[in-house]
């Protein structure tokens, strides 16, 4: 089943110049709240990352949004065949892991796992619905 939703709710990824009079037009469109940036000002999304954000959508393959991983995140594995376990996410080079640890004896054990296969402990659901990029309109996200 295909579902239209936005694979980035509440963004809408713009290109304007970085002056105050392009960021003043952006902010007056309804329903666009402010820039992604800090006490500095907006920052502009690195262009390598939305044209590696486009490839993936050029494909034609489905895509889905996912939880955002650091390493030393609590995850859960929900699909695969460890798919009920809890444990730590590392990132060992390009590779991701899921650490097992039992505290009393501090040893842990790693496995491999797909970035895929796990979530955040603290999100309640999964997604598993393949859906396709559109914009909205909350944030606006910049880049040059």
């Amino acid at each position: 089943m295909l579902i239209d939703a936005p694979l980035f709710p509440g963004y809408l990824f713009v290109q304007v110049a970085r002056t105050a009079e392009s960021r003043l037009a952006v902010l007056k469109v309804p329903g666009i709240v402010n820039f992604v940036g800090n006490l500095s000002g907006p920052l502009a999304i690195p262009e390598s990352q939305v044209e590696d954000v486009r490839a993936v959508l050029s494909r034609g393959s489905g895509c889905a949004p996912h939880p955002y991983l650091q390493a030393g995140d609590r995850v859960r594995v929900v699909r695969g065949p460890l798919a009920g376990l809890e444990g730590t996410f590392v990132r060992n080079g390009g590779q991701s892991m899921l650490v097992i640890s039992v505290e009393m004896i501090q040893r842990s054990v790693s496995v491999s796992i797909a970035a895929s296969e796990v979530e955040p402990v603290s999100q309640t659901t999964s997604i598993s619905t393949n859906r396709p990029m559109h914009c909205s309109t909350q944030n606006a996200l910049s880049f040059n």
